[in-house]
């Protein structure tokens, strides 16, 4: 997975090793979240992954948000009801197959929340252009902790999926 996160953050700067080092220490970080999910696309190789978790309550996730946080997004993360995507990417070669969205559609639905967030670096214009063609909007900037640049803050309601339907097919 670090490999593909590598190959398919093609928008990154920073060495290798560095990149590769960084995300697997945020994702042995992330799977201890609450609600922690990871979806892969494969066929004959892994061409792509989602993974995400529940906000934690105390709203701690927030509070470097630029803007003034809506109340209702601070109502739903008391409730439980905000997942976070953290992670989406999909390999160059298979990318605008609809891979991404099938993705994100799955990892949403088992989510169980009504609202959904990611964090999207400015500079991201195919990540900005994909969320935007889904339907997220952006509600504002969210500063890291380390004085790094900020994120926009994307959200989208999550759809409800009607019991008992099937499942996406998620090979390319």
């Amino acid at each position: 997975m670090a490999t593909l996160h590598l190959v398919g953050n093609t928008w990154r700067h920073g060495t290798a090793y560095d990149e590769y080092r960084n995300f697997l220490t945020r994702l042995s970080e992330h799977a201890g979240l609450t609600g922690f999910d990871l979806i892969l696309a494969e066929n004959t190789e892994t061409v792509g992954m989602a993974y995400g978790a529940r906000l934690d309550r105390s709203g701690a996730f927030w509070r470097h948000f630029a803007d003034d946080l809506p109340d209702a997004l601070d109502v739903l993360t008391a409730q439980g009801q905000v997942f976070a995507v953290l992670e989406l990417m999909v390999l160059p070669a298979y990318r605008r197959q609809g891979i991404a969205r099938r993705l994100l559609s799955s990892l949403l639905d088992r989510s169980g929340s009504e609202l959904a967030t990611a964090l999207v670096s400015p500079d991201n214009e195919a990540g900005h252009a994909a969320y935007l063609a889904w339907g997220w909007a952006r509600i504002g900037r969210l500063g890291p902790p380390d004085g790094t640049s900020p994120y926009d803050v994307l959200v989208a309601q999550v759809p409800r999926k009607p019991r008992g339907a099937a499942p996406y097919e998620l090979t390319p």
